[in-house]
């Protein structure tokens, strides 16, 4: 019996062709929010939550790949997910501390 879920390496091989730009929209969307809010502002917060759209959009990639959804729809939920990743992350962090 075969899987019908896509090969992990021709995921990748999409990846590096042009995939990694989910990267940046996840960046570019978190960065955006950051820009946006009347909270601190600080260097290392910008770093912290930019990182956090980046990954969060790279796992949304691998997570998208192969579902058969428009494209359109899988790059905004990328974006999105890439946007909203400063909130998840610390909701995560956050359930993690209260378990300690």
């Amino acid at each position: 019996m075969t899987s019908p879920d896509p090969d992990f390496a021709q995921a990748f091989a999409e990846f590096k062709r042009g995939g990694w730009l989910v990267s940046l929209l996840g960046l570019a969307g978190a960065a955006a929010r950051w820009m946006i809010t009347d909270s601190e502002n600080t260097i290392w917060r910008l770093i912290r939550v930019s990182v956090a759209g980046s990954i969060v959009g790279v796992i949304s990639f691998f997570a998208l790949y192969g579902q058969d959804i428009p494209e359109i729809y899988k790059s905004i939920i990328m974006t999105t997910s890439g946007a909203m990743a400063p909130e998840l992350m610390f909701l995560i962090s956050r359930k993690i501390s209260k378990k300690r």
